[in-house]
């Protein structure tokens, strides 16, 4: 007995149905299984890429440490090792970078924790009224220098009364979003950006000039590697003997291989005219104490950038002291 035509139309349509479902399941899982090993693919080129840059640290130790054996670490601008583009190749990945000097800048943490146990400051301590000397290079009013470092030793004591140009958890509170005052010494510089007064155009000026350390220590700066950019620091640690333009003359007149000792450098006739009391000799030198590793590693399409500070302690002993990493 036949089936009437419909019922076979009505069963072709099921079986192509069927197949298109199936079909339509097997590109699905088809999808799923290259999404996964994608992911797969990079999570491990994302270690690779990690791990990459924990060899390049750790090697960067031991460069590190035989730099500081051979110049004891009297660093000049005019060492081969300093700004020069590093490349190094390893298990199908790589990285590029360069190494600089790191100790020409003002720890912003060197502001931090200066109450005594009754909540005053000391008066006039030298880390504050340093930080206003800075400001003031930078061609910025009294007025604004007192109000940005007011704000700022707000921002890292522990306390909740505001200076008197500063602000404390009140001001940031009603904020939209609200937020707080960190309340302890900086993490990253990048939190100049949330203190009150430090505009983009106050930051921007800050940010080659300053730093945050794991202490609250200050200098030196060594001025034989100290560059045009660093002019500022020079006037600073010279009193305000000098203008922005002299500074960079000092910087730019430095012989080759920089000058022999600090004495040289003091002796200098646009240095030697400051009244010797103006002078922060304790802030200056010929000698370094942070190196940087920046650069970037690569592996496949997976990329990071990163920044490694060795500190050079007693006896010329190198450790890393931060590690800043971040995927791009």
């Amino acid at each position: 007995m036949k089936c009437p035509r419909n019922e076979d139309g009505a069963a072709l349509l099921s079986v192509l149905l069927m197949v298109t479902i199936m079909a339509a399941i097997a590109v699905a899982m088809t999808d799923v299984a290259l999404r996964s090993l994608s992911r797969a693919s990079a999570a491990d080129a994302r270690g690779r890429v990690g791990w990459q840059i924990t060899g390049a640290e750790e090697a960067g130790l031991v460069a590190v440490a035989e730099l500081f054996q051979t110049t004891s670490g009297e660093l000049t601008i005019d060492n081969p090792v300093l700004g020069e583009p590093i490349f190094l190749e390893a298990q199908g990945g790589r990285i590029s970078g360069q190494v600089s000097d790191a100790s020409n800048c003002f720890n912003l943490n060197a502001l931090a924790g200066l109450e005594d146990d009754d909540g005053e400051i000391e008066e006039q301590p030298f880390a504050v009224n340093t930080y206003r000397a800075l400001l003031l290079s930078l061609d910025l009013s009294e007025f604004e220098v007192e109000a940005l470092t007011d704000a700022l030793m707000d921002w890292l004591d522990s306390d909740s009364t505001p200076r008197i140009a500063g602000a404390e958890d009140a001001y940031y509170l009603s904020l939209s979003p609200p937020y707080r005052t960190g309340g302890q010494p900086m993490a990253d510089v990048s939190e100049l950006r949330a203190v009150l007064g430090y505009e983009s155009e106050v930051v921007a000026a800050l940010e080659p000039l300053v730093c945050v350390r794991h202490d609250s220590s200050l200098g030196p700066f060594n001025v034989n590697t100290m560059q045009e950019i660093h002019a500022p620091l020079m006037v600073t640690t010279l009193g305000g003997g000098v203008t922005l333009q002299e500074a960079e003359d000092i910087l730019n007149r430095r012989p080759f291989g920089g000058w022999r000792s600090l004495d040289d450098f003091l002796e200098l006739e646009s240095v030697s005219r400051i009244n010797p009391e103006l002078v922060r000799t304790n802030l200056i030198g010929t000698a370094t104490n942070y190196v940087e590793f920046r650069g970037t590693a690569y592996f496949g399409n997976v990329s990071a950038d990163f920044a490694t500070l060795y500190s050079i302690g007693e006896a010329e002993t190198v450790r890393i002291a931060r590690r800043d990493r971040s995927p791009r």
